[in-house]
C-alpha cells in the first residue's frame, strides 16, 4: 500500500508539472497550440520530420517592445527541437511555443513555421 501511494503521489506531482495553460498575460487570443514560430529562418531546411528531442533556452527570447508595460510578461524563453527530417538529415529549430514534445510529428515550412502534424489524444483508440 506504501509503494502505491507513493507512486500515486509522483504520478500527481508529474503531471501537474508537465501541463501548459496560456495565461492572460499572452494576449486575448489563445496561442496556437499546433505552431510554432522559429526565431531565425536562416539555414532551415522545410520538411517533414520526428521530434526527437525538446531543449529549454532559458531567458532567449528577444525583447520585446512592451507598449504598455503591463504587470506580466510573455514566456522568455524559446524551445530547441531537434528534428529527424525524412531526407535523414538533422536540424535544430528555436521556436517560440513550449508545447511541443519527443516523437510528434511536424512540418517545417518555408516561413519559418513548425506545424504539428499529428497529436496524441488521451483516451483515443489506435
Amino acid at each position: 500500500m506504501g509503494k502505491s501511494l507513493i507512486l500515486l503521489c509522483v504520478a500527481a506531482l508529474v503531471s501537474a508539472c508537465s501541463s501548459y495553460s496560456p495565461t492572460a498575460c499572452e494576449g486575448g487570443a489563445a496561442p496556437n497550440l499546433d505552431e510554432g514560430q522559429a526565431v531565425s529562418t536562416a539555414g532551415l531546411r522545410q520538411g517533414g520530420g520526428v521530434i526527437v528531442s525538446v531543449g529549454v533556452l532559458p531567458s532567449a527570447r528577444p525583447a520585446a517592445s512592451s507598449a504598455g508595460g503591463g504587470a506580466c510578461a510573455p514566456d522568455p524563453n524559446l524551445y530547441r527541437l531537434l528534428l529527424s527530417m525524412d531526407n535523414g538529415a538533422m536540424q535544430t529549430v528555436d521556436v517560440d511555443n513550449p508545447t511541443f514534445f519527443p516523437n510528434e510529428r511536424v512540418e517545417v515550412t518555408g516561413d519559418g513555421r513548425v506545424v504539428r502534424l499529428s497529436t496524441y489524444k488521451l483516451g483515443a483508440k489506435s
